[in-house]
């Protein structure tokens, strides 16, 4: 049991129930999956008079404090409940595995109901994961990242340039942007650019510079690494229309030129349910990882 999670809070607190936003151009079948899946979870909280509330998540604006949050659909709605989460614990159902990857998602409708009956007996096993969060001139983005955030061109096909600035290390950059990632985030858009896969409770950000062009003389030493807690990147923008992407095309910043990118890890996590199904995926990720760092180095 996580003891910093105030797991009676949780559980007297009003559940929330977040929702995918439409199923147009969906395949009848997924909408069926979708529409008894929410049927199945309203049922099972009535049948144990858990008071609930259901939202849309176009429609989240509020912060979810000492809550159990569940997400019903797939990894964006998992991603966009996570952003409202705070104190909160959140449980993502996929909800028709065989169109939705749902890799952070620790259930199904089939056994989702094992986690409940497991929290309202103070028996749950749940994990801490860390976010990160970020800054732009000093102003908080009041949107904790789950996966990664990726610093570059509002234009993806423009070259960037940047400095970056870790500790008393600091270069100037020429490339299609930078990812900062968490160590459950990493096993995305990060490892498929390159960069390696962490436990999921490892409480360390990854950075990976995408595309360098490397011009100069001196060796670059900032292309790829790790920010323990307590550190924190700083990407100095050089140029017009530059971005900051959060958790893939969910959330999106202009930031302005000459401004200032600083990223940490967040002093406030969020926890997820511990599954079978999360943990072997991330252990078939880690092999996966293994398997192409042979390739890269044989090649």
């Amino acid at each position: 049991m996580c003891s910093s999670l105030d797991i009676n809070k949780i559980i007297n607190n009003e559940v929330i129930v977040v929702l995918k936003d439409s199923f147009i151009a969906q395949k009848s079948d997924n909408i069926q999956k979708t529409a008894h899946c929410i049927d199945t979870v309203c049922f099972e909280l009535k049948k144990r008079k858990i008071s609930y509330k259901l939202i849309k998540r176009s429609q989240l604006t509020a912060y979810f404090n000492e809550q159990l949050v569940i997400s019903i659909g797939g990894d964006g709605t998992l991603l966009d409940a996570s952003h409202h989460c705070k104190n909160s614990l959140l449980l993502g159902i996929n909800s028709d595995e065989q169109h939705s990857i749902g890799a952070l998602c620790t259930a199904f409708v089939t056994d989702f109901f094992l986690m409940l009956d497991n929290l309202y007996k103070k028996q749950a096993d749940i994990l801490e994961i860390s976010r990160l969060r970020v800054f732009i001139n000093d102003q908080l983005i009041d949107v904790p990242v789950l996966n990664e955030v990726l610093f570059c061109h509002s234009n993806p096909a423009s070259i960037s340039k940047y400095s970056v600035k870790i500790n008393d290390l600091e270069e100037t950059h020429r490339s299609s942007g930078i990812f900062v990632c968490t160590s459950i985030g990493c096993s995305g858009a990060v490892f498929s650019a390159g960069g390696l896969i962490l436990p999921i409770t490892e409480k360390k950000a990854q950075y990976l510079v995408r595309e360098f062009y490397w011009s100069d003389k001196p060796i670059p030493k900032l292309l790829h690494g790790f920010i323990e807690d307590k550190e924190k990147i700083v990407i100095k923008n050089e140029i017009e229309n530059a971005k900051i992407y959060i958790d893939g095309a969910h959330k999106s910043f202009v930031v302005p030129k000459n401004a200032l990118v600083k990223i940490e890890i967040s002093p406030h996590p969020l926890w997820l349910f511990r599954s079978e199904k999360l943990i072997n995926r991330n252990r078939l990720i880690e092999q996966r990882g293994q398997h192409v760092k042979s390739i890269r180095s044989s090649t």
